[in-house]
């Protein structure tokens, strides 16, 4: 388990592969965005791919890939076996449609949430409300059902009417050749 950060470092200065560390059989990344190209360049050294998750304090991983379905380079994958999620519109609480934007939200009955914000039952309760919880992470279900992360609520870039995730703009930077890295501040 790691960030992309140490993949692509791995990649970037060591030679090391498959026969390098041959017991290794299973990777996970969570923590920022992996990239098209780290995903890539470390099954092609490794012949093994790197499953994504998606997770926070409040409820551990809750997203993720995984060996039963094909990876879908960007996708989050799916909630986790035992855990429900819903796409729901924040304002009205109403599930999204498939490829519109929701805001992820779980139900304040999964046993893996978190009970309360210590010491802050107001913040606690502007999150979990209506039998749900909040997470302030927006996404969207393509037409398999896999789950693709768009971001914070707070990271979000309006422009021209249209939302825009800065998971997917530097997606489209980093697979153009003459960009090597790059960094949101």
């Amino acid at each position: 388990m790691g960030v992309p950060t140490i993949y692509r470092q791995i990649i970037q200065k060591t030679a090391y592969s498959k026969k390098d560390v041959p017991s290794l059989r299973h990777c996970m990344s969570a923590g920022e965005h992996l990239s098209d190209e780290v995903l890539q360049l470390w099954q092609a050294r490794f012949d093994i791919s790197i499953y994504e998750a998606v997770g926070m304090s409040e409820f551990s991983y809750y997203l993720c890939e995984t060996k039963s379905r094909p990876i879908r380079p960007g996708s989050a994958g799916f909630a986790q076996p035992g855990h429900d999620i819903e796409l729901l519109d924040p304002e009205t609480l109403l599930p999204v449609e498939i490829g519109q934007e929701g805001m992820i939200c779980v139900p304040d009955t999964d046993p893996g949430l978190f009970i309360e914000y210590w010491n802050m039952s107001e913040e606690t309760a502007k999150l979990k409300h209506d039998g749900w919880f909040l997470t302030g992470d927006f996404a969207r279900y393509d037409e398999d059902g896999y789950i693709w992360f768009l971001g914070r609520k707070d990271d979000i870039i309006k422009s021209f009417g249209f939302r825009v995730s800065p998971y997917e703009i530097e997606r489209v930077f980093k697979s153009h050749p003459a960009i090597a890295d790059c960094v949101r501040q």
